[in-house]
């Protein structure tokens, strides 16, 4: 886990691992990657969740923001 602030909030990011669903799990959750041509490329890979203060969760890879549902 690793602490970060961006602008005035604090987040914690963590890395989940995409199973061949575009599923991943974090904090007792199932989330589930809407499907195009970027998230079918990470499967088997790594991304990056990131926790915000308020509760809200935000799943990127290389940077970019991966629409999802939880």
């Amino acid at each position: 886990m690793t602490r970060h602030s961006i602008g005035k909030r604090d987040c914690n990011q963590h890395q989940r691992y995409v199973t061949k669903d575009l599923t991943l799990k974090y904090d007792r959750k199932r989330i589930k990657l809407k499907i195009n041509d970027l998230t079918r490329g990470l499967i088997g890979k790594y991304i990056e969740v990131y926790k915000y203060g308020c509760g809200r969760i935000q799943v990127r890879a290389n940077g970019v923001v991966l629409p999802h549902t939880v």
